[in-house]
């Protein structure tokens, strides 16, 4: 895409759009061009190939750091780096936070840390790390970090620039809510839809198709967290998420009544449970499974009881929630082709007792199932166990029932990984781990 259609595809998202704060943030185009647009309206991102500064820190057994870098323990799970607080989670790092006493200033996040001779890398900065910061000035993100959680620097109102690195692929909602001095946002090498991350959100209407075909000209957008608020004015008819997206949040297009028609790629691997809601699409879909492209978007409709479910082959994610209180459910069966799923998905499917899940599931989220009072069996075929154990920034929270599990259920793994599966969380809590035969 050359900058002509960039600037172009940013006028038609931001034109005509009445602003009662006129906060300007500059963007630094791949080409060296910079365009400006008001922080409010900061919709599509093309950044430059600048790279972010790569830290890497060194710990001794004294707890002494090189290069003037200063190292705080707090306990065996959490520590400081210049007053940036670290959490171990997983055998890497995450930014959880920073030391109110004596931080101010600029934030270099460390990409990786040397500590008695065990590497770990820097992956994530987690929802409110830094909320309401008022005495951060600037932040470096390394190439490490892959995430920024929901609102990690909402009301940071001394913010006035950020370098990212390029290894980022998803920025959760409100993570730069009321950053008021922002002036400068540098990205490498990734395009993305993002007005909730930027925005304060007094988010207005337009012609939702000009922007749906204006968003099918984006280049590779790597995740899509933009809340669209329909009213009356509204006329969306046809929604075209182009490919390369892997994420529409929850609520998204809540409430656009007019829209009939969705066009998803195979790339979305992850829908919000209200995403489509109040929309004539869903409430045309006829009671049962709904999918939305390749994800179990929703069971609409009371389940039947006794009812066994087997999810198609070929479908990526399962949304949050899609089963929630489905008391009617027995089993369910999740292909090999399912990478994800959501958090509280079977919660309170007291009926559930068994489960066999695919070996492709790397992640399952928090508490997905809770309130499965009759769960005995849990298959699952993956050879590295996936992840169902999640720090949100407070608590640790876990995709099963620990106190439930560890009484009356059964996990049948891979013979080569019951091991595994008995050294991880929240696995290993488990009434009994068997090989499958």
């Amino acid at each position: 895409m050359n900058v002509k259609s960039i600037i172009a595809a940013l006028f038609i998202m931001v034109a005509g759009v009445q602003t009662v704060w006129a906060q300007k943030v500059t963007l630094y185009m791949s080409n060296n061009q910079t365009i400006e647009c008001d922080i409010e309206r900061l919709d599509s991102i093309v950044f430059s190939e600048k790279p972010a500064a790569e830290i890497v820190v060194t710990v001794d057994a004294n707890g002494n750091a090189d290069s003037g870098h200063w190292f705080e323990k707090i306990d065996e799970a959490n520590f400081y780096i210049d007053d940036i607080k670290y959490t171990a989670q997983y055998g890497d790092l995450i930014v959880t936070g920073y030391n109110m006493d004596f931080f101010k200033g600029a934030a270099t996040i460390m990409s990786k840390l040397i500590y008695r001779g065990r590497i770990m890398n820097v992956v994530e900065i987690s929802g409110e790390a830094f909320k309401n910061c008022k005495v951060l000035t600037s932040v470096n993100i390394p190439n490490s970090i892959t995430r920024i959680g929901s609102s990690a620097f909402s009301g940071c109102s001394s913010l006035t620039s950020i370098t990212i690195g390029k290894g980022l692929t998803s920025i959760d909602s409100w993570a730069f809510n009321n950053c008021t001095s922002l002036e400068k946002v540098i990205i490498p090498n990734i395009t993305a839809w993002c007005s909730i991350s930027f925005s304060t959100m007094i988010s207005h209407s337009y012609n939702g198709y000009e922007v749906v075909e204006s968003l099918s000209d984006s280049s590779n957008p790597l995740f899509y967290s933009h809340h669209l608020y329909c009213d009356e004015n509204t006329e969306i008819t046809k929604l075209v998420i182009p490919d390369g997206v892997t994420n529409i949040s929850s609520g998204a297009f809540i409430n656009c009544n007019s829209l009939t028609s969705i066009s998803i790629p195979n790339s979305v691997t992850s829908i919000g449970k209200y995403a489509f809601y109040g929309t004539s699409w869903f409430d045309n879909q006829p009671d049962g499974l709904v999918y939305a492209g390749k994800v179990v978007y929703i069971y609409k409709g009371e389940i039947p009881e006794g009812t066994d479910i087997v999810i198609k082959e070929g479908t990526l994610g399962i949304t949050s929630q899609a089963f929630y209180r489905c008391s009617g459910l027995i089993s369910v069966s999740i292909p090999n082709s399912v990478t994800s799923i959501g958090y509280e998905v079977f919660d309170g499917c007291s009926n559930l007792s068994s489960v066999a899940i695919g070996n492709g599931v790397k992640n399952i989220g928090e508490h997905a199932f809770f309130g499965c009072t009759g769960l005995t069996n849990v298959y699952c075929l993956a050879t590295t166990p996936p992840n169902g154990y999640h720090y949100d920034g407070y608590y640790y929270r876990h995709a099963f029932d620990r106190s439930h599990i560890a009484e009356h259920t059964t996990l049948h793994v891979p013979a080569n990984s019951v091991d595994a599966y008995k050294a991880t969380e929240p696995w290993s809590s488990f009434k009994s781990i068997v090989a499958i035969e």
